[in-house]
């Protein structure tokens, strides 16, 4: 699937949010909160990708500086390697460094998918925002 874009100039951090049926997953307020706290970090803007949801006017109340919607029948059931693959296309168009998406079992399939095709380090269940940012520092759980 390939996805058509607008400009977009700058750097950014990008925080995909999960749906059901059209509807924002409750964990979508949680990503995008604290990816708006590494972007202010980061000191660059926070982009939310949202596939096949109806309405995002809520997200804005967390910090979201730009929400990409892309709704196609082809995302209404879960598939990784499409998914994986659409993350990247706006992760590459907004110049995103830094991916933030859930500890679901969807996202699991899919993040190791997404860093083979970004060439990009992949860390799960991270707990913090990072201690430092030269070098990158995170904590997550284990176990």
């Amino acid at each position: 699937m390939k996805l058509k874009f607008y400009n977009y100039k700058y750097m950014s951090v990008l925080a995909y949010i999960e749906s059901n049926k059209g509807k924002i997953k409750k964990n979508a307020f949680e990503i995008v909160s604290y990816s708006n706290e590494l972007a202010k970090k980061l000191e660059t803007k926070l982009v939310v990708l949202a596939i096949n949801v109806e309405d995002t006017n809520e997200l804005n109340k967390y910090g979201a500086s730009k929400i990409i919607k892309v709704s196609n029948s082809e995302l209404d059931n879960f598939d990784s390697q499409i998914f994986s693959n659409v993350i990247a296309q706006v992760a590459k168009h907004t110049n995103s460094n830094h991916i933030v998406i859930s500890s679901s079992l969807d996202s699991k399939y899919m993040a190791p998918l997404l860093a083979i095709e970004l060439d990009a380090g992949y860390l799960s269940n991270v707990v913090e925002l990072p201690s430092s940012l030269n070098p990158f520092t995170l904590k997550r759980t284990c176990f």
